[in-house]
């Protein structure tokens, strides 16, 4: 029997900001985007994705993100998560979600990573809140992307919420919604936007 996901689909943000632990600086671009004029942070959900930092730092750094009004999930750090009273995101092999969901909330979100059917199909049977999947173009030092038809063709054999993730463009974004994809993430591309939040006021726009 498959367990019951907590968090309605609609309840769940369509946009998610992943942090590149590989940027100069991961966190304060982000942050400027989610405080940025007209920009609804409820409607964001941010992936705090920074292994190489201690402990304190990490922990700052989710405090600022959730200071935003953003949805916050910890990359693989369910015992953060659970003191912060955040989410948890499982790379595609780590743990499993029924582990995750034992150390957490019974609400807690709970997002799983995926790159091919059979990891959507373990992640909807282990009762994951949604999934991110990709890549949609080409990545660095990832190859090139597998294609927005590939991407909306897996989306539609699952009930989960799936969030195109990888190379996504903002040419990308209508034609996913379209597709049936509940919605996008991205990394390098707010941070590294001559203005970060115009850009996440537009792809929250698009992905309404």
């Amino acid at each position: 029997m498959r367990p019951s996901r907590p968090a309605p689909a609609n309840l769940l943000p369509r946009l998610m900001l992943v942090t590149d632990q590989d940027a100069e600086d991961p966190l304060t671009p982000l942050v400027r985007a989610l405080t940025g004029e007209h920009v609804d942070a409820t409607r964001v959900l941010v992936q705090v994705r920074l292994a190489r930092w201690d402990g304190v730092a990490r922990r700052a750094a989710c405090q600022a993100l959730s200071d935003t009004g953003a949805a916050v999930v910890v990359n693989d750090d369910p015992a953060l998560a659970r003191e912060l009273n955040l989410g948890v995101h499982l790379p595609e092999r780590a743990g499993t979600v029924y582990a995750a969901r034992a150390e957490l909330s019974p609400h807690a979100l709970v997002g799983r990573s995926c790159h091919d059917a059979e990891g959507l199909a373990r992640a909807e049977e282990e009762g994951a809140t949604y999934v991110t999947l990709g890549p949609v173009g080409a990545v660095p030092h990832k190859g090139a992307g597998r294609g927005v038809a590939w991407l909306t063709r897996l989306a539609q054999h699952t009930s989960l919420p799936v969030l195109a993730l990888g190379g996504v463009s903002l040419q990308d974004v209508r034609p996913l919604r379209d597709g049936g994809v509940y919605g996008v993430a991205v990394m390098r591309a707010v941070p590294g936007a001559a203005d970060p939040a115009e850009l996440v006021r537009t792809l929250l726009d698009l992905t309404r």
